[in-house]
């Protein structure tokens, strides 16, 4: 087997959204679960930053290859944006990704025979009501994440990852509880044909 890559491959998905394609990759992470589990495959479609709403979630090129996570919000560092992002599994923000590393947004996933739109109807409510659960312990407070303060400033200087602050282990249960019912939900919904 051939080994490709990863830049090669985010710049060969990067290239096809400029040409007005909307190209499918497959999910190899379980950050992203109960909504993107591993061997899904989402359809990306182009965004600029400036039409990013919270919640969505995107696809960011990383070091370690294409990452799809939640995005929460922009932030800036020595004069650029910085995008804040976070899987919905984990507790952590992701490290500071700079905002030239956007590839796209996920607009649909599709598991087995079945496709879910992600940007519209019911899938996009319960998307936002996942994305509600995924960032309870971000507050917004004057253009920046003040929980995430070492986030942005210190830990970067000093190397280390981000920490969210941790909330009760009741609650990060409950949490993930809701986030596998509302998935389930859509699921359900998509196997329900639609009456005109």
């Amino acid at each position: 087997m051939v080994e490709i890559e990863n830049e090669i491959i985010s710049e060969i998905v990067a290239q096809a959204l400029k040409q007005g394609q909307r190209p499918f990759v497959t999910v190899s992470s379980s950050s992203m679960v109960p909504l993107l589990k591993v061997g899904d495959n989402i359809r990306l479609a182009p965004v600029s930053i400036q039409d990013l709403s919270p919640g969505e979630i995107v696809v960011l090129e990383t070091r370690d290859g294409m990452l799809a996570h939640r995005f929460l919000g922009l932030d800036s560092r020595q004069g650029k944006q910085i995008l804040v992002t976070k899987g919905d599994r984990l507790e952590k923000l992701d490290p500071p990704i700079f905002s030239d590393k956007l590839i796209g947004r996920v607009i649909s996933r599709r598991r087995g025979r079945r496709t879910i739109s992600l940007d519209r109807g019911f899938a996009k409510f319960i998307n936002h009501l996942l994305y509600l659960l995924s960032r309870k312990d971000i507050t917004k407070r004057e253009g920046s994440f003040e929980a995430q303060a070492r986030y942005i400033k210190p830990d970067v200087e000093r190397g280390n990852r981000p920490k969210s602050p941790r909330g009760s282990r009741f609650f990060n249960r409950f949490r993930y509880l809701m986030a596998i019912l509302l998935t389930t939900l859509v699921d359900l919904r998509s196997r329900i044909p639609f009456r005109k």
